[in-house]
């Protein structure tokens, strides 16, 4: 140590001088770099921030496509069954021959309707519901009390006021409205 200090003597008055102005440059570099490393981190946390909320907004309209999806594809199945109702019935009475051809068009028809995606969902919700429980029928306006079911023709008798009405499973609103 002594050794040392005699190096730092014989360098002259200035080297303890240079020697402080050497250590408080360092710390102001320190200082400055550790400034900017918070700097960096606020920015990177407030662009995981904007990256997440993007997310949950991404996550969020496509599932609102996703149901619009399937309710127009539910609604142009539904369309095509309508449409081609009046024709299935006219050929009801076609020769045996082709009795075969009609059912297997006709179960093509009706098949493709109730194998949607949305039509899948709305079996899932009218089998976990019972006799008496309420239904939103929009067709009605009206939230409605399940009287009885019909289910292998897909229908429900509901209470709309004091009058029962028939209506399909495909004419109630899927959860809570």
């Amino acid at each position: 140590m002594l050794e040392r200090a005699r190096e730092i003597l014989e360098a002259g008055p200035s080297a303890p001088r240079e020697m402080m102005d050497a250590l408080q440059e360092s710390r102001l570099a320190l200082e400055r770099q550790r400034e900017m490393a918070e700097r960096r981190l606020l920015k990177t946390q407030n662009l995981q921030k904007a990256a997440e909320e993007k997310e949950r907004h991404l996550e969020k309209k496509g599932r609102r496509l996703d149901r619009e999806a399937e309710r127009t594809v539910d609604e142009a199945m539904k369309e095509l069954a309508r449409r081609a109702d009046p024709h299935l019935r006219a050929l009801r009475n076609v020769p045996k021959a082709l009795l075969g051809d009609f059912h297997a068009l006709e179960e093509i028809v009706r098949g493709s309707v109730s194998k949607t995606t949305l039509a899948n969902r709305r079996r899932d919700f009218i089998a976990s519901l019972k006799k008496g429980d309420e239904v939103f029928v929009p067709r009605f306006d009206a939230r409605c009390k399940i009287r009885k079911f019909i289910r292998e023709e897909e229908k429900l008798v509901v209470m709309v006021g004091m009058m029962p009405m028939e209506v399909g499973y495909d004419e109630v609103a899927i959860g809570e409205e």
